[in-house]
Formats: C-alpha cells, sequence, structure tokens
C-alpha cells in the first residue's frame, strides 16, 4: 500500500511562477488540481538469472508491475496502471 499527498508548488522561489502541473490545470489539461490524495495498491513479480548484477554477461530479467488506485481507499482519482513483461539480455 502506498499513500501519496499530492500539492501543487507554484509560486515557490525554487520552482519559478508556474509548474508544469500549474500549466496544465490552467488549461484544464488536468483533473483534481486543488490536490489530495493518491492511494494505491501495488504488486510486482520478477525473474532474474543474470550471472553478476552490475555487469551482466549471460541470463535474462523480466518483470511486470501493477498499481491500482481507487476513491475507494480515499484516492481523488480510480486508474489501473500496468508494466508489461519487458526482457533484458
Amino acid at each position: 500500500m502506498q499513500n501519496v499527498s499530492i500539492t501543487r508548488y507554484d509560486s515557490q522561489a525554487a520552482f519559478g511562477p508556474t509548474t508544469k502541473l500549474g500549466e496544465d490545470c490552467e488549461a484544464k489539461r488536468a483533473n483534481n488540481c486543488q490536490g489530495g490524495w493518491n492511494n494505491t495498491l501495488r504488486a510486482g513479480v520478477a525473474f532474474d538469472t543474470r550471472d553478476y548484477d552490475p555487469d551482466p554477461n549471460s541470463g535474462v530479467f523480466v518483470d511486470a508491475t501493477g498499481q491500482w488506485s481507487s476513491k475507494g481507499f480515499g484516492s481523488v482519482a480510480d486508474y489501473l496502471r500496468l508494466r508489461w513483461p519487458r526482457a533484458v539480455t
């Protein structure tokens, strides 16, 4: 489980007068611009047969992850994000 607070940082010295999120909110390209919680449930699997992780010479690495956010968890949005397996040899 992960709980993330979403906040806009427009008009703060370190970020300048506006941020990309601020621009997208003003142009109505983004939702929930008033901020809120993004509560998610995440899971993943990995298969790693590489011979030496820092500098592999043989083997395969494959992974897949999923992330589910729901208003039922107290989140401001409902979505499902999947990252399909990719193989690195």
